[in-house]
């Protein structure tokens, strides 16, 4: 990343780019999400993280991307989420650096990344970060964090209804489930509605926008309104198939 005067329009473009998702950041935060970049693309040098290795990109197409879920978190709400399948970190790290009085835990079973998420948090001093290595569907049967989290939220995990079924064990009755998906789900719409209706979740809403570059995406949200029966989430290989 460049230094100096470039820095310094990278921190005004970023501080720019996230107002017109309607989030507010500070130089603070737009330096943090320029060093989790750096990180990011050494990272990926040594172990494959992500696809996406031009500087640039990343702040598009992860950085912005994953600050597209804030305003639909809350402007200061202080509750737990979950990042399901959280990869090398996205949408969970901007998300932390975006709301620190956020409790935020990665979900991530594979070691490389999980690896990772845990040497970004600690150059980033991210004290509201947890990093749990477990798959989603394991850890949602355990007492301890089934339906005990405000709410949680997947990029990339798999289709719609795979999504949910994953996230909504996790999440307390009232709490929410974000999806964050490309302007195809138009294709899983049907399916997700059935199985968020079988997890406990209230109906599918979604909410479109288009990123700087013109990519488009599309936020798909739901209430938790029930509890979710115990034979959820099921086992790989029946995800997301009608309940």
């Amino acid at each position: 990343m460049a230094g100096g005067a470039g820095r310094e329009r990278q921190v005004e473009w970023l501080i720019g780019g996230a107002r017109d998702l309607g989030v507010e950041l500070g130089e603070e935060q737009a330096e943090a999400l320029l060093r989790l970049t750096e990180l990011l693309v050494e990272g990926t040098r040594r172990a494959s993280l992500t696809a996406i290795t031009d500087p640039g990109e990343i702040l598009v197409k992860h950085h912005l991307d994953s600050l597209s879920v804030v305003r639909w978190i809350g402007a200061q709400e202080a509750g737990s989420w979950a990042d399901v399948g959280s990869g090398a970190g996205f949408p969970g790290l901007p998300l932390a650096i975006a709301r620190p009085r956020l409790q935020v835990v990665l979900i991530e079973s594979v070691l490389r990344k999980v690896e990772f998420l845990e040497q970004a948090v600690r150059a980033l001093g991210l004290g509201n970060v947890q990093v749990v290595r477990e798959r989603a569907e394991v850890l949602a049967r355990e007492e301890s964090w089934r339906e005990s989290l405000d709410g949680a939220l997947a990029r990339a995990l798999g289709s719609l209804a795979v999504s949910v079924e994953l996230c909504a064990p996790l999440v307390r009755v009232g709490g929410r489930v974000l999806i964050m998906k490309g302007p195809a789900v138009a294709e899983e719409w049907e399916a997700g509605q059935q199985v968020a209706g079988a997890v406990g979740l209230g109906r599918l809403r979604q909410e479109a926008l288009t990123l700087p570059g013109g990519d488009r995406r599309v936020l798909v949200m739901a209430e938790k309104v029930r509890r979710t029966p115990g034979r959820f989430p099921r086992r790989p290989g029946r995800w997301g198939r009608p309940a």
